[in-house]
């Protein structure tokens, strides 16, 4: 994806910090695991914030806070924020 838009380019940041939390060691202590694992959630939080352009941002949003589906929408603190935002795209 070629980042333009502030959601997007966030989601790149997202993307990044999740990969490097998905990729750490099996060695790495539980210290820095959840350190590198509360930026993502740190940048999934931080995406919310920001006001989509399109339904392109809704799914950038959608995916880093819900850590591609691993999580329920309703599992953040955040997830009203979501079902708010999807129910503008539908009648």
């Amino acid at each position: 994806m070629t980042a333009q838009t502030p959601v997007q380019r966030l989601f790149l940041e997202w993307q990044a910090a999740a990969g490097a939390a998905d990729a750490a060691p099996r060695d790495i202590s539980d210290e820095d695991l959840a350190a590198l694992t509360d930026r993502a959630e740190a940048l999934a939080d931080d995406i919310l914030d920001l006001p989509s352009e399109g339904p392109l941002d809704f799914a950038c949003k959608l995916v880093a806070y819900t850590f591609d589906g691993e999580h329920d929408i309703s599992d953040g603190a955040k997830g009203h924020l979501l079902w708010a935002e999807a129910r503008q795209y539908v009648p």
